[in-house]
Order: structure tokens, then sequence, then C-alpha cells
């Protein structure tokens, strides 16, 4: 069965998805177990011999799926981040991954596959443009078979009109307890981190995070020597808070911190360029390519 359990580098990494492309990535975080469970649980997986995951990212749905289908079950992955992509192929060798759901026919029939017993689908098809959308809901319906089963969450019904000039539209299900927000009403705006969190602590959380992002981050800790917090501040944190703390002095840093994002500016607080592996950092005037500094001079990155 395996772990069913994101770990934190998983989080990490769909963050950075986020931040570098928050229209394909459409969440902060990944879906929620209760979700998954929710989703997979709409299958007949004793009639499934062949299932396609669109938008798998760091595999929230994907590991529900693995745990009920057998060797001789087809699965087709589909993800656009490399990074993602690699690390499903290595998690799961026997399913097939691929890198475009708007070519879903295609790689069915590089896989000698027909048709589809089940489609399940995390993308956020709401935030494409309307020529992406028609293409993936027309990939989607050649793609099932006759009775096929086309299962996806969406953070609104926006996409309920389109899907329903397909598909039968058996029933609208709600789940609570799935708490990544809509990127069509949300976006990141500050980060809290705990120096002693599980799995990865805050302070390599605060590395991993300013790689890609100059996001506002305020850092908690029970440690109080100095020592600490010029270790918080110098990693990146913006502000450095000690336990116990009154949650209303936590409320007003916060505000603080939201305050002064918008006093320096969109422009020069999103001074960062992400493209793929190459990061351009405007403020610093340095270049980074897979984590890696590029040695330019002034002139040159002016350039």
């Amino acid at each position: 069965m395996g772990d069913k359990r994101l770990n934190f580098n998983e989080y990490l990494l769909f963050l950075q998805g986020f931040l570098t492309n928050p229209q394909r990535v459409g969440s902060v975080i990944p879906s929620s177990r209760f979700l998954a469970t929710k989703m997979v649980k709409q299958a007949s997986w004793n009639e499934v011999k062949t299932v396609a995951e669109l938008g798998s990212g760091t595999g929230a749905i994907t590991r529900f799926i693995n745990s009920q289908v057998n060797e001789a079950t087809k699965v087709l992955l589909f993800e656009m981040d490399e990074t993602m992509r690699n690390n499903l192929q290595t998690k799961y060798p026997n399913f097939s991954c691929h890198p475009n759901a708007a070519r879903l026919v295609e790689a069915m029939k590089q896989e000698n596959i027909q048709q589809l017993d089940c489609i399940f689908s995390g993308l956020p098809f709401f935030n494409f443009e309307r020529e992406l959308r028609d293409t993936l809901v027309e990939q989607i319906y050649k793609a099932l078979k006759p009775g096929g089963l086309f299962i996806a969450f969406q953070y609104s019904l926006q996409m309920k009109k389109q899907l329903s000039e397909k598909f039968i539209i058996e029933k609208v299900n709600w789940v609570p307890l799935n708490i990544p927000p809509s990127i069509k009403t949300t976006s990141i705006q500050l980060v809290i981190l705990d120096v002693m969190m599980p799995r990865m602590d805050g302070i390599k959380a605060c590395l991993k995070i300013r790689e890609i992002s100059n996001i506002p981050i305020i850092m908690l800790s029970a440690k109080e020597e100095d020592i600490d917090k010029i270790n918080g501040l110098t990693t990146g944190a913006d502000d450095y808070m000690i336990k116990p703390f009154n949650p209303l002095e936590l409320l007003a840093r916060v505000k603080a911190q939201l305050r002064r994002q918008s006093l320096i500016g969109k422009e020069e607080f999103n001074s960062l360029i992400l493209i793929k592996d190459l990061v351009i950092d405007k403020s610093k005037h340095s270049v980074k390519l897979k984590g890696n500094e590029i040695s330019l001079t002034l002139w040159s990155f002016r350039s």
C-alpha cells in the first residue's frame, strides 16, 4: 500500500511550482487526502483496465490510484513540471509519464491504448486560455470509452457549463476538508515558518523558499538566544518571533510585513524572473541556473 501522506519536500516542490507558474499549478499546496480518497472511490476498480491522471503534480491523487490498480492496469500520468514528472516516474515506474495532457490521445497511441475506462483530473481548467480548455475537453471526450468516467475537481463551478456540453454530469460533490484555495481569488502574500517543523526544519525551508521567491517570511521559534535570532534572520526571514507570544502581536507583525510589501511596490518586490531552472534577481543583479550562480558583469546583466 505504501504511505499515502505527502512529505514536506513534496509540499515545498508544489509551492515552488505555484510560485513559478501559478496559472498552470492552480493552488498553493497539493490536494488533500480527503479529496483524493473521495475521487478515487468513484471508480469501480475491478472493471478499470486503463486510467489516466491529468495534472498529477506531486502525486497527491496518484498514490491513491496506485493502491487500487493491479499489475495489468495501464496508467498514464500527465504533468508539465519536469521535476515533478521525473519524481513521479521514479516513484511509479510501472506508470507511463507524459508532459502534455493536450496530447492525451497521442500518448494513448504510443502506449497501444484504444480507450480509457477512467480519467482523473486535477487541472485548473478555468485558469487556462479558452483554446487550451477546448482542446483538453475534446481530448478527454475522445479518449474515454462509452460510459467511461471523467472525475475532476475544481475550486468553482465555472467549468460546469462547458463540461456539460460533452459529458453527462452525474453529481457534484463538495469536499470541505480540502484546503488548497483557488488561484483565481488567492495568491501567496506571506509565509509563516516554525523553526522546529518536522521532516524539514524552518531554516532549511526558508533557504528553499529564498531560492525562488522574495515573499515575506516570519520565523517562529522557542529558541531565544541571540545566535538563533541572527541565524533565522540571516537565512532569509524578515521577522523572528519567540514562543510563546501574543497572537495579536503575530497578527500585527503580519500586517506590518504586508504593509511593507505594498509600500515597496509590486514591481520592485517581485524582482525575481523565473524561467524553468533559470532565476534572475533584478534587485541583486544576479543570475542562477539550477541553483548555481552565473558570473555576469553589470553591463552583461543590463544587456
